[in-house]
């Protein structure tokens, strides 16, 4: 049983079907210990993980330890379907490849990296001439000395 806004108490299953057909956004619910306990089809979309590859996995399977170097280092098949690169083709290049020209001519990719490394996170909504889009910006998780 869930909350209900009012106080009151009512069945889960309603609400978890909703999540579950959700495609636009990955929902998930992360266990205390930070593993993944719940997986939408939102999330396999997105993050490109059937549900049986990721439940019991520990978020940290999203991001791989590296130097902050403005690089992409990591890709999965969700970011495939939604930028269409292949990892063979994106891996090791620069962020900016994700900006446009005069974009990259005004530094745009190096602030919003700056503040993902200042604030732990980089995300901005708009609508450009090409598509709408919200980037979501992480600063690589380092590894633990």
């Amino acid at each position: 049983m869930i909350g209900h806004g009012s106080g009151g108490v009512r069945d889960a299953q309603p609400f978890d079907l909703l999540v579950a057909s959700v495609r636009d956004y990955a929902i998930f619910l992360l266990d205390p210990s930070g593993h993944v306990a719940t997986w939408n089809a939102g999330a396999q979309l997105i993050k490109g993980y059937f549900p049986e590859e990721i439940i019991g996995k520990h978020i940290s399977t999203f991001y791989t330890p590296e130097d902050p170097s403005g690089r992409v280092a990591s890709w999965n098949p969700g970011a495939e379907h939604i930028k269409g690169y292949r990892q063979d083709e994106i891996l090791g290049q620069p962020l900016s490849r994700f900006f446009t020209p005069e974009d990259v001519a005004q530094g745009k990719p190096e602030r919003e990296l700056e503040i993902a490394l200042r604030e732990g996170r980089f995300a901005e909504e708009g609508a450009g001439a090409c598509f709408s889009v919200r980037l979501p910006l992480n600063p690589p998780v380092r590894a633990s000395s």
